[in-house]
């Protein structure tokens, strides 16, 4: 039943998106783009099938995410070239669609952050938290990595369509004051920092 009663919120959450398909109503340049060119970018990337052939070799690990969602991942990386990439939670592969959207990048998730004496590094560019996560991890990191981004800076949060932990954590850095443009795409939230856009939330049918 609760399956079934999940599935119906899903729908009606997507019907509600359905006006914002393809950049739809959105005024922004900067969320246009974003929408149409990389949000709902269609390129076959040639890295795409290295990194589907990395997924099915590592089919047998707890291996989090999506293919969808992987390649989501990738070309926000290539998009904004970010030079440090941190990701907060366990690990999940996402090493090698990172390397291969930016070859010089700095890769790096929580645990080894905070063991390898690299704080200095920071501010971070691209942050992606993981819907699975431990909450005493995202609760001790929350501010932590807030008060460690730039103007520049994205994050990405995932799990805030279905995770009741994830959905709080992400209306609280919605409301933050360092926060600029954010994008609700169901299963993922996308977080943009620079304050001289107009703050703002979207939806987007992804």
């Amino acid at each position: 039943m609760s399956r079934c009663i999940q599935r119906i919120k899903y729908i009606c959450n997507q019907i509600r998106r359905f006006r914002y398909r393809k950049g739809f109503g959105v005024h922004s340049p900067f969320a246009f783009r974003l929408i149409t060119e990389v949000i709902y970018e269609s390129y076959p990337y040639y890295s795409y099938s290295k990194i589907r052939d990395s997924k099915l070799e590592s089919e047998k690990e707890n291996n989090r995410l999506s293919f969808k969602m992987t390649k989501l991942l990738f070309r926000l990386v290539n998009e904004f070239q970010p030079t440090l990439f941190l990701e907060v939670g366990p690990e999940s592969l996402l090493e090698l669609p990172v390397t291969l959207a930016k070859e010089d990048i700095h890769y790096l998730y929580k645990e080894k952050f905070f063991s390898t004496g690299k704080e200095e590094l920071f501010p971070a560019d691209f942050v992606f938290i993981h819907h699975t996560a431990l909450e005493e991890d995202l609760k001790n990191s929350k501010d932590f990595i807030l008060n460690s981004i730039h103007s520049k800076s994205l994050l990405v949060i995932s799990g805030i369509g279905y995770s009741k932990k994830m959905k709080a954590i992400w209306k609280d850095i919605q409301q933050d004051e360092r926060v600029g443009i954010t994008f609700d795409l169901y299963d993922v939230g996308l977080v943009f920092f620079d304050r001289k856009m107009n703050k703002q939330h979207y939806l987007v049918k992804f």
